[in-house]
């Protein structure tokens, strides 16, 4: 692509339900990647998918959201249980990320510091256990004396690590997915109804301060980081053998995932885990739910476990050169060299079960034209900009020329974002 050109665009598609692709109010699935006129020009550099709502990061550091309200996740329009428009949320400094859980939203700032809003019944918001939710954001007070780097939003729980590597948790604790386990490292029995006491504050995970944290990433049940030296450390519930361990119990500490690479990026959904490991090829491992875990419909290997699922991490077939990874409900995506874009799992034509709060149905959140699902990955050929959310620009125009490429995605519930370079030619 060329340099000097470019503009920066949100896309998302999937279940248009509650606003949480911000396209206004629209009838119908987005089944392409459909650009935000509501963000163009403000240049996004960071977007988030929850439940059924979206987050996102402009150059500025604005924090813009859209979606479901009900627990005021969005951190403004408290009188609106739905908003379909990106709306700013009032911050007292600028942004550099977000992240979205079902019913919660979290925000680093500039200074290091973390902002929360939305609900707190699981003490997800880390501000104390007196408070049920917050319709604006409230500093995480437990860290104002961190520098934090990165965080992560899960079902129930948050993460968040320091510029020292060290890694902290709050939130729902149920099945270890918090990692505070006081002594054993696996729960007594297969799915661990230990540690049902929530965490209504931020917690330092001490078994992970030995190591240099330097990524991580928030499931449903549970939770995942990577060192520096490109270890992987998973914990929570292992039910559907997302944790990458023979056996299906839940770890209530930090258990090292065992893969013959090293590890730069862990992505964690459902029931299902991603990786990017050396050289850029992804592997994954859990419940193969409609395709999620990007392997053919039939057949499996001497890893598979009962009912389909992938006990240990393997490499997904077709997806080399990985420079990022998401993880949804049960869909997957990958952005490899080139800024190509790869999506495969739950397209939303079968449904799976979920909490109707968010709402259900709908589909097309692949990105590939329809709601089907599809048991390998597949590339995204499209961006649309007109209404409709059509077919509309290929990524390769006349003579091979790229008219845009993926740079940041984001998979949630039912719904997709994403951010992208797109060249001045583009009629957006």
């Amino acid at each position: 692509m060329a340099t000097g050109t470019l503009r920066r665009v949100l896309a998302t598609a999937g279940n248009p339900d509650c606003g949480r692709l911000g396209h206004g109010l629209i009838k119908g699935d987005v089944e392409f990647p459909l650009v935000v006129k509501g963000l163009l020009g403000l240049q996004p550099t960071q977007v988030s998918a929850g439940g059924a709502h979206t987050a996102v990061v402009t150059a500025d550091g604005t924090v813009l959201t859209f979606g479901l309200n009900n627990h005021f996740q969005l951190g403004h329009s408290i009188d609106q249980e739905q908003v379909h428009i990106p709306v700013e949320v009032p911050l007292p400094e600028p942004a550099i990320a977000v992240a979205a859980g079902n019913f919660h939203t979290l925000c680093l700032t500039e200074s290091g510091h973390i902002w929360a809003w939305g609900r707190n019944k699981k003490g997800e918001l880390g501000l104390g256990s007196d408070i049920d939710s917050s319709d604006t954001p409230r500093l995480v007070a437990a860290l104002k004396n961190e520098k934090i780097s990165a965080i992560a939003a899960g079902a129930e729980h948050s993460l968040a690590v320091s510029s020292t590597g060290e890694v902290y948790s709050w939130g729902c604790s149920d099945s270890g997915r918090l990692g505070h386990a006081a002594t054993s490292t696996l729960s007594t029995s297969r799915w661990s109804a230990i540690g049902r006491k929530n965490e209504h504050k931020p917690r330092l995970i001490r078994s992970l301060e030995t190591q240099n944290v330097v990524g991580i990433s928030a499931g449903h049940m549970h939770s995942g980081c990577v060192t520096e030296e490109g270890r992987a450390l998973l914990f929570g519930s292992g039910r559907f053998h997302q944790l990458g361990r023979k056996f299906d119990h839940d770890a209530l500490t930090p258990v090292e995932l065992q893969i013959p690479r090293a590890v730069w990026n862990v992505a964690c959904g459902g029931t299902h885990s991603l990786a990017i490991t050396e050289g850029g090829v992804v592997a994954s491992w859990g419940a193969e739910q409609n395709g999620c875990l990007g392997r053919s419909k039939v057949g499996g290997n001497s890893s598979g476990g009962a009912g389909g699922d992938m006990r240990l991490p393997e490499p997904v077939p077709g997806v080399l050169g990985a420079e990022q990874i998401a993880a949804g409900w049960k869909h997957s995506a990958a952005i490899v060299s080139g800024g190509k874009l790869m999506t495969w799992g739950w397209g939303g034509s079968q449904g799976t079960a979920f909490s109707v709060e968010n709402g259900g149905g709908g589909g097309g959140q692949l990105c590939l034209g329809n709601d089907f699902d599809y048991w390998q990955p597949r590339t995204v050929t499209h961006l649309a900009t007109g209404p409709g959310g059509g077919g509309g620009v290929p990524q390769f125009g006349a003579g091979g020329h790229q008219l845009w490429r993926a740079v940041q995605v984001s998979c949630g519930m039912n719904h997709t974002a994403m951010v992208f370079e797109v060249e001045s030619e583009v009629p957006l």
